[in-house]
């Protein structure tokens, strides 16, 4: 067994491994960020390179999900749920689990994401997934507020920089 570290700031490992939840408000209605969501074409659009899996027009629970970052680089992995208020995914090939909600929030739709590591047991290496999650959650949750408010997609287009914040 690890140790627990206790980091700057007084955090320990086990606290840094445990689930995150991140909020925004987007100015769009509750079916467009739905539908970004739960669809290939809209997590193509603000997301994932290419997304497939879905047995319709949408995710449905019990789907295999297969997204691919960029050639070759790609996550696989199950759709838990998917209904009109949520959608919830396992992560790291199930290893963990991603629940995106989203709600009504007068002009806005206030969308929460939540990621929880089951596995593996190793609190360092839960750490730093979650570490990394979290960092590339919030800029996707920053390019679907952009793309959904502004018709704009954040994500590096040319193929020829490298070490640059998204794929």
């Amino acid at each position: 067994m690890v140790p627990s570290v206790r980091y700057n700031g007084g955090v320990t490992t086990e606290e840094l491994a445990g689930p995150f939840t991140l909020r925004i408000a987007v100015r769009a209605s509750v079916d467009q960020v739905r539908k970004a969501w739960t669809t290939p074409a809209g997590l193509e659009a603000f997301f994932i390179r290419q997304a497939e899996g879905a047995s319709g027009e949408s995710y449905q629970a019990g789907d295999q999900y297969r997204w691919e970052w960029a050639p070759g680089i790609e996550d696989t992995g199950t759709v838990h749920r998917c209904d009109e208020s949520a959608f919830e995914f396992g992560w790291y090939e199930d290893e963990g689990q991603v629940t995106v909600l989203w709600e009504e929030d007068g002009d806005e739709t206030m969308v929460t994401l939540t990621e929880i590591m089951s596995r593996p047991t190793n609190a360092e290496v839960r750490a730093s997934r979650q570490f990394g999650c979290a960092m590339g959650w919030t800029f996707f949750l920053a390019n679907l507020k952009a793309w959904l408010e502004h018709g704009i997609d954040l994500r590096e287009t040319n193929p020829n920089r490298t070490e640059v914040v998204n794929f």
